[in-house]
């Protein structure tokens, strides 16, 4: 069950203040007024605040201000593992939405991200969110990562901060999950991989990339397959859901329902006494509290451009496409990249290739779809990769 606020709502829905601005000056307001210890609570609306009008929110630099502010107060402040979870991922979530329009705030993200990193933690969750939002900058603006990381030290170490970011990275390969999480680590590497000028921990950790890259593209291959899998059981019930719903009657209340909108309506009000904008309730029927989800379905709602339907990168794509260019312009380093890989790993990526392979022909049937003109010529998915010239081939013999 969830609460919608006149500016506060639900995530994927948009009130018309938002729009205007008066949805995040009230959702400052609340902030302000106590309303850091709701944060989590206040999420879906900030995100849809970035991600449902952007223009309108990058209209005027204060929000920007406003929303880092916020996240920065949670970061820096008495507040739970949970909520700083939440104010690290809206961070990701900008970071992304926003590519290549907020280069003047990046070094503060960073700056915010890598001070947290940088303490005790309770849990891996928040580690692994603050690795993947520091992964989202280097996707978008590689560049200014890097600079920003030569300007930080690390107190009482001689490490870099791109050493220990790096090795990090890797060390928690496992714990990314998700289609979201493990999609940004494939394309983080690939931007990494590709650069003409690679930080001196790339060429250390050269043994380990492509084992521990496997280990996310076969994750994400099963990942995508129960996805699928699922979307076809939806589709099967939507039926029998739509005539079970008939005999629902939605106007009725239990009052355990009540009591609980009664408690959180009061919450805000009480966080907001000074606000001149009338703040309103409503209850919204849900299967689950948020909080009864676990780390992946709770953080795989906050989409980005990356997660959209026809987001036209690829990760698959991208990292065969990367590894093409790599045998060709950098032999030797590619010969280095997969020798540790076992027999096990090749037959994962020899999966990988042929999963970018079907991906790309999909897409390219789909786009031919959509201009009116279908005409899919079927063709044979190649089972070995060849490279050609190198000193590895992927597939039987």
């Amino acid at each position: 069950m969830q609460v919608w606020c006149h500016g506060l709502v639900g995530a994927g829905e948009l009130l018309p203040d938002a729009r205007c601005g008066t949805g995040i000056i009230i959702a400052i307001l609340v902030f302000e007024d106590g309303g850091i210890d709701y944060f989590d609570e206040m999420m879906p609306s900030l995100h849809n605040y970035v991600t449902v009008d952007t223009e309108g929110f990058l209209a005027n630099e204060a929000r920007v201000v406003a929303m880092y502010n916020m996240c920065k107060a949670v970061l820096t402040g008495d507040q739970d593992e949970y909520k700083e979870l939440h104010a690290v991922k809206l961070l990701e979530c900008i970071i992304l939405q926003c590519q290549g329009r907020i280069q003047k705030f990046i070094p503060m993200f960073i700056q915010l991200v890598v001070e947290r990193l940088m303490q005790a933690m309770q849990s891996g969750d928040l580690r692994v969110m603050c690795l993947q939002t520091l992964i989202a900058v280097l996707y978008t603006e590689p560049a200014l990562l890097l600079e920003t990381f030569s300007k930080t030290p690390i107190p009482n170490t001689n490490q870099t901060l791109v050493d220990h970011f790096i090795t990090q990275w890797i060390s928690d390969h496992e714990h990314f999950s998700g289609i979201h999480d493990r999609k940004l680590y494939v394309l983080g590497w690939c931007v990494l991989m590709q650069l003409q000028s690679r930080p001196p921990a790339v060429d250390t950790a050269t043994n380990q990339i492509l084992p521990a890259m496997v280990v996310i593209l076969h994750g994400l291959k099963r990942a995508y397959e129960a996805r699928a899998l699922e979307e076809g059981d939806d589709s099967d019930s939507d039926e029998e859901d739509e005539v079970a719903s008939l005999d629902e009657d939605e106007d009725e209340l239990d009052d355990e329902s009540n009591q609980y909108l009664e408690l959180l309506q009061k919450k805000v009000q009480e966080a907001s006494p000074s606000s001149p904008f009338t703040i309103s309730s409503q209850i919204i029927e849900d299967d689950s509290s948020e909080y009864s989800l676990d780390y992946d379905e709770l953080f795989e709602d906050y989409t980005t451009p990356l997660d959209a339907a026809d987001c036209p990168v690829d990760e698959f794509v991208v990292f065969r496409e990367t590894l093409e260019g790599l045998q060709r312009a950098q032999p030797e380093w590619y010969g280095a990249l997969t020798a540790p890989l076992s027999e096990e790993d090749r037959k994962h990526l020899q999966e990988a290739f042929t999963m970018a392979e079907q991906r790309k022909a999909a897409r390219h049937a789909e786009a031919i779809k959509k201009q009116g003109g279908y005409n899919f010529e079927q063709k044979t998915v190649p089972s070995s990769f060849n490279f050609g010239g190198g000193n590895v081939t992927f597939g039987s013999p």
